[in-house]
């Protein structure tokens, strides 16, 4: 009766050790700290991508008309997103991460102020997370449209800019945008200005539409070439 006691006594020690082991390892549902490293990187779901760097800035694009960028906190499970551009918070739970899986669930306002929620499942990528000294800040491109002249996208800041023309009735109206940097990669959208009545101009209002453009960088820092990616 001892040798059988003992016996169950030894069983249930390795089976309450095995389920320690599995939570430590960051099985689904872990709430562990290892959660803050492992989201560390860029995250790619077809053409949606979300970065967080160790450094506590995230950018993301993440819906057809929704591009973000922040700093984030993280308590457990839950990556708390805020972007002073918009002020709005967007909301990750990380139902489970891996050295190379994410999945999470977003609650986020999309550009209307409607609440959302969206699942999606991430892969890791071997690139750079984004940060706020990103290459292009405080850098232009220029190039040139037939009914526009010359165009210049201005990346005065680490997320914002100002695209203006040299030609026709869009010279009169410059645009705002909000961009990301991400990988050689940038997401921009051209943002509707309340105060200013802007004529409908061909291309040139196509308002809160996601546009995406690999940049080229050369030796001296400056952009010295674009090209449009579809989305």
């Amino acid at each position: 009766m001892k040798k059988l006691f003992l016996y169950i006594l030894i069983l249930l020690s390795i089976i309450i050790l095995q389920s320690c082991a599995r939570t430590e390892d960051g099985e689904p549902g872990s709430t562990s700290d290892d959660t803050k490293s492992l989201i560390i990187g860029v995250w790619e779901s077809e053409n949606y991508v979300v970065s967080f760097g160790n450094d506590g800035f995230y950018s993301a694009y993440i819906a057809d008309e929704f591009i973000d960028s922040g700093d984030y906190t993280q308590s457990k499970n839950i990556v708390s997103c805020q972007n002073s551009y918009f002020n709005r918070t967007t909301i990750y739970t990380v139902e489970e991460v891996s050295d190379d899986l994410l999945k999470v669930n977003i609650d986020y306002k999309d550009l209307y102020g409607n609440k959302k929620t969206k699942s999606i499942s991430f892969t890791k990528v071997k690139k750079t997370p984004s940060t706020k000294n990103n290459t292009l800040s405080g850098k232009s491109y220029t190039f040139n449209a037939p009914y526009f002249g010359n165009i210049t996208m201005s990346f005065n800041t680490y997320n914002s800019g100002i695209k203006s023309a040299t030609k026709g009735s869009a010279k009169q109206y410059p645009l705002n945008f909000f961009y990301i940097y991400i990988g050689e990669k940038v997401y921009y959208q051209i943002l509707e200005n309340a105060t200013i009545q802007v004529p409908s101009i061909g291309a040139w209002t196509n308002y809160n539409d996601v546009i995406c453009w690999t940049i080229d960088i050369g030796t001296n820092g400056e952009i010295i070439h674009i090209d449009t990616i579809p989305l």
